[in-house]
């Protein structure tokens, strides 16, 4: 199984419940897209399992089979698109069942906040009177959009990484240290960078250029574009005020500093608040006079 990276809290936790043989029969995960939910409720199903005195121990015949995805007791959903009222029944019939060869069902479903309408009532009707020695895993980024009368009958747990431990998740996947400080700083440590990562790197790629020859065709992509430059400006003024460990773009430091060294402190404030009218306003001007009003506040 893959390394989990933080949520010792959370483990330990679910290893005093079945301890104490106190587990309860739905619970609602909730956290970032990619923080682990789902690695956490599999390693919950392999604890919980396990045949040896020190579970989770990987090796046993239901730990093998559960990792192998072989146990017809271990149930997941994995949608493209919504979860419908079909894909319950299915979980419905299955958990009516004798075990077949652990001692724990597991039901685990991913991106619960597609539940319909009609899959979410007959859920409910599930979890009024749940199979015994079941457990139901709902796992979302999205709480907001999954039916109040499920939050209220779910235990919530909720994921959330340290800035450390999410750098520790980018340099294991093989992320450059440079190119993981940057997105850490600028998505102020939340994983979904991984997601806009490709993107921000391209687009982070004209500010490596003259500025003077700055121009973009596309609306959502000037959009971005003057983001990444009000980080940029912004980073000018941090390094202008002495303050060079706190820079985001450490990457064009170089830059950074020959620019910041033609404005003053205040030029550099004005041309922030400049852009941010600028971006507020893309929505409804020209695409050619806002290049030229940005070109402008950038000389």
């Amino acid at each position: 199984m893959e390394e989990i990276i933080g949520h010792k809290k959370i483990i330990d936790y679910f290893k005093l419940l079945y301890k104490n043989k106190r587990l309860g029969s739905l619970y609602l995960f909730i956290g970032e897209e990619g923080i682990g939910k789902k690695k956490v409720a599999k390693y919950i199903a392999l604890l919980i399992n396990c045949l040896n005195s020190q579970p989770p121990c990987f090796n046993c015949s239901n730990c093998l089979n559960i990792l192998k995805g072989l146990s017809l007791d271990i149930i997941e959903v994995n949608p493209k698109n919504s979860i419908g009222i079909d894909e319950i029944r299915e979980i419905q019939r299955r958990i009516q069942f004798k075990n077949f060869s652990l001692p724990y069902k597991v039901v685990i479903i991913d991106s619960a906040d597609k539940l319909t309408t009609e899959a979410s009532s007959a859920l409910l009707k599930t979890l009024e009177e749940p199979p015994v020695n079941t457990l139901i895993f709902l796992i979302t980024a999205l709480p907001q959009n999954i039916a109040p009368a499920i939050i209220s009958r779910s235990q919530r747990i909720y994921f959330k990484l340290s800035f450390l431990q999410v750098k520790k998740l980018s340099l294991k996947i093989g992320m450059p240290e440079r190119e993981s400080d940057f997105f850490l700083k600028i998505f102020d440590g939340r994983l979904s960078f991984l997601k806009d990562r490709e993107f921000y790197l391209e687009k982070r790629n004209f500010l490596k250029g003259s500025f003077s020859d700055f121009k973009e065709e596309e609306r959502n992509s000037l959009k971005e574009a003057v983001f990444l430059l009000m980080y940029f400006l912004r980073d000018c003024l941090i390094f202008k005020a002495g303050f060079k460990d706190k820079i985001i773009n450490s990457d064009l430091e170089f830059k950074i500093k020959n620019y910041s060294q033609n404005f003053s402190l205040r030029d550099l404030e004005e041309k922030i608040k400049e852009l941010f009218i600028i971006y507020q306003s893309l929505d409804n001007i020209n695409i050619n006079l806002a290049n030229n009003l940005i070109r402008a506040v950038l000389a």
